[in-house]
């Protein structure tokens, strides 16, 4: 009878890609299909039915807009590309702009480079930080009790970073975002950076001269001359 509905919605074409995929995993959860199978009993290819499966490991509103046909599936494939955090983001530029796959594809691939760089800079700023830490854990106990005295001064000279940077929006950093609270580099970047939630609802770090001295995301904002 699972067989039988399928095929019939499919032969109406009164299935969506995303109910169309639950008929799919129906058939191979229950009754051990193997996507060949299915490909070869719904007169699909193998791929196209891998990409229906697919559908269903997605998040929810981009599920739901594939549902009501706002995004193709491959529109789908393509956003789940980018880091989850900005998938969804990405879905609703998409269906704003009526943007490409193509153009999709390479929205989310520079999404990923983004990230990878961000998480680069803020691996650097940590390592920073550590060497600097281990170079103020050999002094005295005097030293180390003037050490938040200290580190501003070897920072100073970075204050021009700050302020010149274009992700730095009324003090907090727009180069980095967090959905939840990111705890492993609240505990990484302990003592040198200060967190919090903004009113976008996404976590940000302060932009400031420890923060920004050694960040490589650094971008100098563009300044029009009348």
């Amino acid at each position: 009878m699972a067989e039988v509905v399928v095929e019939e919605n499919l032969k109406r074409q009164s299935l969506n890609p995303l109910e169309e995929a639950k008929g799919y995993a129906n058939l191979r959860d229950r009754f051990k299909w193997s996507e060949e199978k299915i490909a070869a009993r719904f007169d699909r290819t193998r791929d196209i039915v891998a990409q229906r499966l697919r559908l269903l490991t997605f998040q929810k509103p981009i599920q739901d807009a594939v549902a009501q046909g706002l995004l193709t599936a491959s529109h789908a494939e393509a956003i789940a590309m980018a880091p989850i955090q900005k998938q969804e983001q990405l879905a609703q530029t998409v269906i704003n702009g009526q943007i490409s796959v193509k153009e999709t594809t390479q929205m989310a691939k520079d999404l990923v480079n983004r990230e990878n760089a961000n998480k680069e800079a803020l691996e650097n700023i940590a390592s920073h930080l550590e060497s600097s830490n281990k170079q103020l854990s050999g002094l005295d106990q005097r030293m180390i009790k003037l050490e938040d005295l200290i580190a501003p001064i070897i920072f100073h000279n970075h204050t021009w970073k700050v302020n010149s940077c274009v992700y730095n929006v009324n003090g907090v950093c727009n180069g980095f975002v967090w959905k939840k609270k990111p705890s492993y580099w609240v505990r990484r970047l302990q003592r040198a950076a200060s967190f919090s939630k903004q009113a976008d609802g996404n976590w940000h770090v302060r932009a400031w001269d420890i923060i920004c001295a050694f960040c490589s995301v650094y971008q100098r904002r563009v300044t029009t001359s009348s």
